[in-house]
């Protein structure tokens, strides 16, 4: 009889003992647009064991890493493919999904007053914005450079920073079949 497996960080170091883990969720996304690669480096920073993503399957089969099962809300598709701006993730090819903007919204939110941002960045005060999103990430993340991240990507980023992952695999149901064999 085996051993059952310990989880571990992928460098082999156990897990901390004596406290909880902590979850980044979606990375830091009070702090940084979600489930970007500035969003999981942010967690990384304040201290997050693991971070949860979530992942869709492209129309050509990559698995990406995105929350919403559209993209209007986190993304600039509404500009960039006026047509199809309603359209499930797994409609885009990884390709043109790649050429998606996941940053400026962020921005745009912390410049609304906090009554009228997502739930989620509403309890933020201008001191702990200051704090953990200074004026160069803002611009940063409003400068268009912020993209949707493959899984690949994310894997390759947890390994460099010896992070824990929790993978959600969203799907709609004609994917399902294929999102976990990937």
């Amino acid at each position: 009889m085996s051993r059952p497996r310990i989880l571990q960080f992928p460098s082999g170091r156990p897990l901390p003992v004596g406290r909880p883990l902590v979850v980044g969720h979606r990375g830091a996304r009070a702090f940084a647009p979600e489930n970007t690669l500035a969003a999981f480096d942010k967690a990384a920073e304040l201290g997050c064991d693991m971070v949860e993503l979530d992942v869709h399957l492209s129309r050509d089969g990559f698995a990406v890493v995105h929350h919403d099962d559209r993209l209007a809300r986190c993304t600039d598709v509404v500009t960039e493919f006026p047509l199809f701006a309603g359209e499930f993730v797994s409609d885009f090819s990884a390709e043109e999904l790649r050429e998606l903007d996941a940053g400026s919204w962020y921005a745009r939110e912390l410049e609304l007053p906090a009554e009228r941002r997502q739930a989620f960045l509403r309890e933020l005060t201008d001191a702990e914005l200051a704090a953990q999103v200074p004026l160069a990430e803002r611009e940063r993340f409003a400068s268009g450079a912020i993209r949707i991240p493959t899984l690949r990507e994310v894997l390759a980023w947890a390994a460099e920073r010896d992070m824990l992952l929790n993978i959600e695999i969203k799907s709609i149901p004609r994917l399902s079949e294929g999102l976990t064999a990937r």
